[in-house]
């Protein structure tokens, strides 16, 4: 599970990669920037921006919960239970699937003995499911402040959690949840159809196209100036040459007397 989670780390990073506004337009093996030019990457950040009304067309009311056999007592207490959530709890969990096509829910007690969750997704977690969608295992991979290395615990359904700092168990630290089952749920988008996959290549060549454009404007490489008749010599636009740096300065010179430069 450890091998296939650091395997696909690069992938789902890259996802919320796109999802931050770090596009592929700003590798300098795709777009280079020249430091004496005008030149400017520029992204539009589609995948974002669609993430976005989706969560907000799909939870713009919150989620209601109704019992169906009229329980009016069931249905305070999942009230109760809840009420301490995060307002955005559920755009949350949202957020997290339609970046990376799949996010998972540890579910736990806090300090005042509240049901709580913990949002996790594919760049931090790993779950190994078996042939009929249940999960067997969950591992989640973090870092404390102030400590050096990698922390990971092992979730299993027996209620042991094991807890391991740089693939070595701590022995000290095995613990136990009170779950009578593995407390992870895990909601994914069929066949991981996400607005990145679907959107992103076109994404890419919108910045390129974008950022391209910006480089002609404002370094005006379509356009010329054409000076006719001004007695201006080869000698006199080697000199206008190179007191620019000794670069190119976009100087086109025609020796002869009928030759005229259209674009």
């Amino acid at each position: 599970m450890i091998t296939e989670y650091n395997a696909m780390k690069p992938t789902y990073q890259t996802m919320k990669n796109y999802y931050d506004g770090k596009h592929l337009i700003y590798d300098d093996s795709v777009f280079k920037i020249r430091a004496d030019m005008g030149d400017m990457a520029i992204h539009i950040n589609w995948i974002s921006k669609f993430i976005g009304e989706e969560i907000a067309y799909a939870l713009n009311k919150p989620v209601s919960y109704a019992s169906k056999s009229g329980n009016v007592k069931l249905e305070k207490a999942i009230s109760a239970a809840i009420e301490h959530y995060d307002l955005n709890h559920d755009q949350k969990i949202m957020r997290e699937l339609e970046i990376y096509g799949k996010c998972f829910i540890l579910y736990y007690f806090d300090k005042y003995g509240r049901l709580s969750e913990r949002i996790l997704n594919p760049s931090n977690s790993i779950a190994y499911v078996d042939e009929d969608g249940n999960i067997e295992r969950f591992i989640y991979f973090y870092q404390k402040k102030y400590h050096t290395g990698q922390y990971y615990n092992v979730y299993y359904p027996d209620g042991t959690i094991e807890i391991y700092k740089d693939n070595l168990l701590l022995e000290d630290k095995t613990e136990t949840h009170p779950f009578q089952c593995m407390p992870v749920s895990m909601c994914e988008i069929e066949d991981a159809e996400t607005i990145y996959t679907k959107i992103k290549s076109l994404n890419d060549a919108y910045n390129e196209l974008v950022s391209n454009q910006q480089c002609l404007i404002s370094e005006f490489k379509n356009a010329y100036i054409t000076m006719c008749d001004n007695g201006v010599s080869s000698d006199s636009t080697k000199e206008m040459v190179k007191a620019v740096k000794d670069k190119d300065a976009g100087i086109i010179f025609y020796p002869f007397k009928d030759a005229k430069p259209e674009w």
